[in-house]
């Protein structure tokens, strides 16, 4: 790919995942990885560079949140794409060239999402709709003992099996190729996101600067051949640590009883000058307990890859 796509992966404290989609990353022929450590203090760097001594290491200071570690990690490089995705994510064959090829056919597409599973082999619905309020309301109350409700199904888009490409309005910061020159015309990530909504954020001012927005699937370009999945989660719940301090597994004291701090409610200030997204999409994004048991130590930016 010579240099034309770098991989920007947010590392915490997720050695071995981390060095499963390095190898991944490589495989698919991008040659610029770079990672954002968040202060991992597992290892990640000794064991990345022993196997990967090409891989740039680039560390962030603390744990600055996922948006600003993707941000300073795609300010390290120049390249005309950017792929971001989690450090528990593993590409499949064919995955980067099938989004790049579909960057460069469709000038006025900024972001395109791979079609994700979980490593179960469950569709994790990683492309959806901004809700309106009734939507989020509906979603974020009845999705927690009736998964099915049509608010639900609406918002996660569950009567689409992700095997086409499709406009949509987000796709999940798990992992997406962006074009670099709309990345820089937005400013990237905003920052005030510590976790969650920096993806709906992002691609909400994308549209609102006349970018489009696109879930990709089936390698080859051919919607009668059989929708392969391009990017699977490797990990039950990837590693972010939750800023109200949540301990690994621990229901959180203002959130019922969740095992994932995903469902923290620490979100930016609905005050803020930055604050873009409408405030109900917040509780929407996050409702519900995770109920997947966490491995190791791995806290959940994605634990909602199960059940959301």
């Amino acid at each position: 790919m010579k240099g034309d796509v770098a991989g920007v992966v947010v590392n915490y404290n997720a050695r071995e995942h981390l060095l499963n989609c390095v190898a991944s990353l490589l495989g698919e022929g991008v040659e610029i990885v770079i990672v954002a450590d968040n202060g991992s203090v597992d290892g990640s760097e000794a064991a990345l560079s022993a196997r990967y001594p090409e891989v740039k290491w680039a560390e962030t200071g603390s744990n600055l949140g996922y948006g600003a570690a993707a941000d300073l990690g795609a300010a390290l490089s120049d390249s005309t794409y950017l792929l971001v995705c989690n450090p528990d994510v593993v590409l499949g064959d064919g995955c980067v060239a099938t989004l790049r090829h579909f960057l460069e056919a469709r000038p006025d597409v900024a972001v395109v999402g791979p079609r994700i599973v979980d490593g179960r082999g469950a569709l994790y619905p990683s492309a959806r709709r901004f809700p309106d309020l009734l939507e989020a309301l509906g979603h974020g109350f009845l999705g927690q003992f009736w998964p099915g409700n049509p608010f639900s199904r609406r918002y996660r888009m569950n009567d689409w099996d992700h095997c086409s490409a499709r406009t949509v309005d987000w796709v999940s910061g798990a992992c997406f190729l962006v074009r670099r020159s709309a990345w820089e015309v937005v400013g990237g990530f905003d920052r005030a996101y510590f976790m969650y909504l920096e993806d709906v954020d992002l691609c909400w001012r994308l549209g609102g600067a006349g970018w489009a927005v696109v879930s990709r699937a089936c390698p080859g370009g051919s919607p009668a051949k059989a929708c392969r999945p391009t990017a699977t989660l490797t990990a039950c719940c990837s590693p972010i640590t939750c800023p109200c301090g949540v301990s690994p597994g621990a229901p959180h004291p203002r959130a019922g009883a969740g095992c994932c701090p995903w469902s923290c409610p620490a979100w930016p200030s609905v005050s803020s000058s930055r604050w873009r997204v409408a405030p109900w999409l917040a509780y929407c994004h996050g409702a519900g307990p995770c109920r997947c048991a966490p491995k190791g130590n791995l806290v959940g930016r994605y634990g909602q890859s199960i059940v959301f």
